[in-house]
């Protein structure tokens, strides 16, 4: 489904209120990493910041996801 809607011109840093999540926020805090890796492999931006200036990092850590925060760190850092 997010191949077929980036495709069709959704914007992959859409915001989302009431925090400010972008798509890359929403996998993370969901623990998806295969969505994570599929977001960035489209353009997502892996330093974009939600309305708390929080970056998809932050809620990985935050959330306490360990296995998925030592997995994908090389590709959620800034660059």
């Amino acid at each position: 489904m997010a191949a077929f809607l980036l495709d069709k011109g959704a914007d992959i840093e859409a915001v989302k209120p009431p925090a400010g999540y972008k798509p890359l926020h929403i996998a993370a805090s969901y623990d998806k990493p295969e969505m994570v890796a599929f977001l960035l492999q489209r353009g997502a931006q892996a330093n974009g910041r939600d309305f708390e200036e929080r970056t998809p990092l932050h809620l990985v850590a935050r959330l306490g996801f360990m296995p998925f925060r030592i997995e994908r760190l090389p590709t959620l850092r800034s660059p």
